[in-house]
């Protein structure tokens, strides 16, 4: 097909009627665009917003509806947002969608609505719930309280999210005739017995075992003489007694007994310096490699057998002797040196003559 040149006036190129529709066509569509963004643009720019309720109130697991207002400026249209707005919330445990608002945590918390490229923001205040836990201080299960003393107990109440109940009614009761309970839970053990502390608030309760018991006295440095047992009669003589009496924070429990075996047993252990397990790693090395310089040349077979009897005795003497948290290193050090010497263990040693030593 034969092509056509185009047409030119005065020796110019001269623009096709197809080229001309496209020119128009992009245009119009440039104008359109822009003319639809800026209306866009300054419907959004008048627009106001209004977030409902404000300042509100709620209990911690309860809900509450949140509602975001449009009104445009220029025309006065308004509409509700609600369904178009993402919301958003700084209290940490709790949830907000679709503007429905779950309260967990206690305190005074932001409700954020985002629309149109707009944030509106309000304040929402979190009050614990209801007592679900009531947490009691001291609590040892039992607590131990010698006669005559004192012991202040302490109450803490909780809701289900685990908010603290600022000034909760607390209840103060006692069972067992041990003793006194205030109001403030202030116990003053009266005789030895028996008893229970419970703590209430609503239909919450907690409770603590409490045992009165009698003032321990240690008597140390007595000596008697002269005891006449014929006639059932002691005479005691050159008596000096140091008395003590352990109150209230002295008192004995099974496991401070317990903790009491334990020191006898730790002060047993030999309080060997850390330079004298030093010097038992040496001897222990010089040990191990004297074995290998005697075994040298000899068949392999059965030569682990000193290492390994070396090694478990040095670490025996160590766990027999050493005291708790002391030397710490002696054990790791000892076994990275016996596997360093056994890797540049005397070989076998050929001399030029041939002979084999």
């Amino acid at each position: 097909m034969a092509m056509t040149k185009p047409q030119t006036v005065g020796g110019m190129r001269t623009m096709s009627w197809r080229t001309m529709l496209k020119s128009i066509f992009i245009a119009a569509f440039v104008l359109v665009s822009a003319s639809w963004t800026s209306t866009v643009l300054a419907e959004e720019a008048n627009i106001d917003l209004v977030i409902s309720p404000t300042q509100a109130g709620i209990t911690a697991g309860e809900s509450m509806q949140f509602s975001l207002q449009a009104t445009n400026r220029d025309t006065g249209a308004s509409w509700d947002a609600t369904n178009y707005a993402s919301f958003s919330t700084t209290d940490p445990t709790g949830t907000i969608t679709g503007g429905l608002y779950q309260a967990r945590s206690a305190g005074t918390w932001t409700i954020n609505a985002d629309y149109s490229g707009r944030t509106i923001s309000t304040k929402v205040n979190v009050t614990p719930g209801p007592v679900q836990h009531i947490v009691i201080d001291p609590n040892s299960y039992p607590e131990y309280v010698t006669v005559t003393k004192v012991k202040q107990f302490s109450a803490r109440a909780y809701d289900a999210w685990n908010n603290q109940i600022s000034n909760p009614e607390l209840r103060w009761s006692l069972s067992g005739n041990i003793g006194t309970l205030s109001t403030e839970g202030v116990f003053t053990a009266t005789q030895v017995g028996e008893g229970t502390i419970t703590v209430s608030s609503e239909t919450v309760s907690a409770k603590v075992d409490v045992v009165g018991q009698t003032a321990r006295v240690v008597n140390t440095n007595v000596s008697t003489s002269n005891a006449n047992t014929s006639n059932s009669n002691v005479s005691e003589e050159n008596e000096s007694t140091s008395g003590e009496v352990l109150g209230e924070n002295d008192e004995m429990t099974g496991d401070e007994e317990m903790m009491t075996d334990e020191e006898a047993n730790e002060a047993s252990c030999w309080d060997i310096h850390w330079w004298g397990w030093l010097l038992t790693m040496i001897v222990y090395f010089v040990l191990l490699y004297g074995f290998y310089y005697m075994v040298r040349g000899t068949d392999d077979s059965w030569i682990w057998i000193g290492p390994v009897v070396l090694t478990a005795a040095a670490l025996a003497i160590f766990f027999a002797f050493r005291c708790d948290g002391t030397a710490a290193w002696f054990p790791w050090l000892s076994i990275i040196g016996g596997l360093l010497i056994t890797l540049f263990r005397p070989l076998k040693f050929v001399p030029k003559n041939g002979d084999s030593l």
